[in-house]
C-alpha cells in the first residue's frame, strides 16, 4: 500500500517495508513496517488494527534506525490476536496538520 498527499509519501507492505499479510502463522512476524518520504522529524506513525471485525485499536509505531537518504521508516507491533483471526489494519502518518489517510479513507 502507498498513499501519497501534499509531497508526502506513506507506504508498507513492500520489500523494503514489510508488512503483514495472508495468513501469518502462530508465532509468526506481525510488525508492521511504515516508510515516509520525505523523512520528518516531527511526524508519528499510528497503526490502527481490529481484529474479527470488533473494536479498534491503536498501537504507536516507532522509528527505526533503517533510515536511508530521502527515506524514513517506523515499525510497529500487533498484538492481541491469535491463529484464525482476521486482522485489518492502516498506518496513519500525521504531522504539522497533514494527516495521511484521511479519517474517512482510514
Amino acid at each position: 500500500m502507498r498513499v501519497s498527499q501534499g509531497g508526502v509519501s506513506v507506504w508498507y507492505g513492500t520489500p523494503d517495508a514489510p508488512a503483514p499479510s495472508g495468513v501469518v502463522a502462530a508465532g509468526g512476524d506481525s510488525s508492521v513496517t511504515i516508510g515516509i518520504e520525505p523523512p520528518d522529524p516531527g511526524a508519528t506513525i499510528t497503526v490502527l488494527y481490529r481484529i474479527n471485525h470488533g473494536p479498534p485499536y491503536t498501537v504507536a509505531a516507532q522509528p527505526t534506525d533503517h533510515d536511508y537518504p530521502g527515506k524514513q521508516y517506523f515499525k510497529a507491533q500487533l498484538d492481541g490476536f491469535t491463529s484464525g483471526d482476521k486482522v485489518e489494519y492502516v498506518a496513519i502518518y500525521r504531522s504539522q496538520g497533514l494527516q495521511i489517510p484521511s479519517n474517512q479513507e482510514a
